[in-house]
């Protein structure tokens, strides 16, 4: 483990790095499985595709080196937010921007489905069911990083 207090910026990035690699593998190794339509954003999510609840600094880099796997130019990154503010952004980003009211409202599933967003001022119970309302686009078999 790192001890945080006595590390230098390099180790902290070093161990970014690893922890981000360590993030993908994990999602590499997962049941890969084809999906239905979907209502928003995509027709039809693929195997290579990924969900991103929460795209903030984490989930942008998680979806860089997503895009940096050998299929991940291929694949679509979908960024679910809260608000549109940052939509063009992640749109010039090459990643799918979505409204999490609206990601909630559509029956769109993937193999693979990271959630980044932090904890919000609101009460304990919402960030449980945010986590909960995330993992329901998971397909069966796929895989879930919180």
């Amino acid at each position: 483990f790192l001890n945080v207090r006595s590390s230098s910026s390099r180790q902290m990035a070093q161990f970014s790095r690893r922890a981000l690699r360590g993030l993908l593998v994990l999602l590499s190794c997962g049941l890969w499985c084809r999906t239905g339509r979907a209502d928003s954003v995509m027709a039809e999510a693929t195997p290579e595709d990924l969900l991103i609840v929460g795209a903030g600094y984490l989930g942008r880099r998680v979806a860089q080196l997503w895009r940096e796997k050998p299929k991940g130019p291929k694949a679509k990154v979908v960024a679910a937010t809260l608000t549109e503010k940052s939509h063009e952004a992640l749109r010039q980003e090459g990643l799918d921007p979505i409204l999490a009211s609206d990601l909630k409202a559509s029956k769109l599933k993937f193999s693979q489905v990271v959630f980044c967003a932090p904890p919000s001022r609101g009460e304990a119970g919402d960030y449980a069911k945010s986590v909960t309302d995330a993992l329901e686009h998971l397909v069966e078999g796929g895989i879930g990083v919180f």
